[in-house]
């Protein structure tokens, strides 16, 4: 096992609600916790009542199925997430940037590759178990390393059975993420296969969450936590004064829980290594870099999709893998399959010079993104709305408060959406507060 050389602090209180705001709804909600159906139908929007009979189908939020809900919950924070939330009825809905909407279609954008081989990596290692999630990517590599996080109670991820052992700990991990892409998207690139093919792997991962927005799906990946734990929901988060903040920005929230970088640089003495190639900031939950307060000092390498290959040189200097401290890198490709397969070219050869051999690599993927229809809310509300993001819209609370206006025109907003043809564009839409209470569906 690596020596620890730091006590880490206890991981920061939950915050469960944010915003001042929210303070007279949950007094309320106390008083009738006993009775949580009865608070969610109070709440009822759109069709969430329509239904007759059990009440399991007429609250907000519970008459979605029940993997829909699972993944809407487990992408959702209450104080950080959008103020009102919905569910597409179709598989073509997205937001800004090509993250769909969570939906009723069936549409498989949570499923995702996932391999790992190298150095400390079992070579007959079975195939990784089918919906194995991004949540156990970070616990694996700390099987792989024999290091123990403190603190394993607040992230869901665990160990993937299997996949580590095998000839002592790597001095280098290199993480390779393919943005916006799915297993789907792995097609036919030679050396993404032959990798696929070399180690434990699966095209059945999972992202464990939705919406698939790349921020959150990274900070999952980094932390072995979902993001209902980080707190890292999408690329736009509320802190806790309720400001909308661009996630990893400087006036970003910080994750609720540290990443894998985050816990080696400080149980390790800050001798570890650990940088990324990226083309934003947001994507930064892979590494974290802030959780401890003025002492990280992690490489960011901004690049351009396409050009990460070269930008994968500039990372992978010789101080990475140069000794017995293990190192971290990650590299977020945005190109399409050809740049990909260039990166792998560049990481398993420079990697493996700079480790002296002692090279581990780990392929995934944040999800399936590219719909067709960008919703944009009616001309009636949008003078309410902050921001539109995939599975929800930011409320701006002074304007709604100026105008008199509730939370429910909006909502009702969201039901009456049409598409084109005139079918409704959302099988429901719920106040954030029916996910929090969703446990009780």
């Amino acid at each position: 096992m690596l020596e620890r050389h730091r006590k880490t602090p206890a991981e920061p209180s939950v915050t469960s609600l944010g915003a001042g705001r929210r303070t007279l709804v949950l007094l309320a909600l106390v008083a009738v916790v006993g009775a949580p159906a009865a608070v969610l139908r109070g709440l009822c929007a759109g069709h969430s009542c329509d239904e007759p009979a059990n009440a399991s189908s007429e609250v907000p939020f519970c008459s979605l199925p029940v993997e829909v809900r699972e993944r809407v919950a487990a992408g959702f924070r209450e104080g950080r997430s959008p103020d009102v939330l919905a569910v597409a009825a179709g598989e073509d809905l997205v937001a800004e940037g090509g993250v769909p909407w969570p939906s009723t279609s069936g549409r498989d954008e949570t499923r995702v590759p996932l391999a790992f081989w190298g150095h400390g990596v079992n070579p007959a290692g079975e195939k990784i178990p089918p919906e194995t999630g991004l949540d156990d990517v970070a616990p694996t590599i700390e099987a792989i390393l024999g290091f123990d996080r403190p603190h394993p109670d607040v992230r869901s991820g665990s160990a993937i059975e299997g996949v580590a052992g095998g000839g002592g700990p790597p001095r280098l991990v290199v993480e390779i993420v393919w943005i916006g892409r799915g297993s789907r998207d792995v097609g036919k690139g030679p050396v993404v296969l032959g990798f696929m093919d070399s180690g434990p792997a699966t095209l059945h991962a999972d992202t464990v969450s939705t919406p698939v927005d790349p921020a959150a799906v990274l900070t999952t990946i980094g932390t072995g936590g979902r993001p209902s734990q980080h707190g890292i929901t999408g690329e736009h988060v509320r802190d806790d004064a309720g400001v909308l903040r661009k996630a990893w920005s400087a006036r970003s929230p910080v994750s609720v829980i540290a990443t894998l970088g985050d816990d080696l640089d400080e149980e390790l003495g800050q001798e570890p290594v650990i940088g990324m190639v990226a083309a934003r900031r947001s994507y930064l939950g892979a590494i974290g870099g802030n959780w401890y307060i003025d002492v990280d000092r992690d490489r960011f390498v901004k690049t351009e999709p396409g050009r990460e290959p070269r930008d994968v040189r500039r990372l992978l200097d010789p101080a990475f893998g140069a000794d017995e401290v293990p190192d971290l890198a990650v590299i977020a490709v945005e190109g399409g399959r050809e740049t990909l397969d260039e990166v792998f070219r560049v990481v398993l050869k420079r990697g493996a010079e700079i480790s002296g051999q002692r090279l581990t690599v780990v392929f995934t993927a944040t999800g399936d993104t590219g719909g067709t229809t960008v919703f944009e809310p009616p001309p009636g509300v949008a003078g309410l709305v902050e921001r539109v993001v995939a599975g929800g819209l930011f409320l701006d609370q002074d304007e709604l408060a100026r105008r008199e206006v509730s939370e429910d025109e909006v909502l009702r907003s969201l039901v009456e959406a049409r598409d084109a043809s005139g079918d409704a564009l959302f099988a429901d839409a719920f106040p954030a507060i029916a996910v929090a209470f969703g446990r009780y569906c």
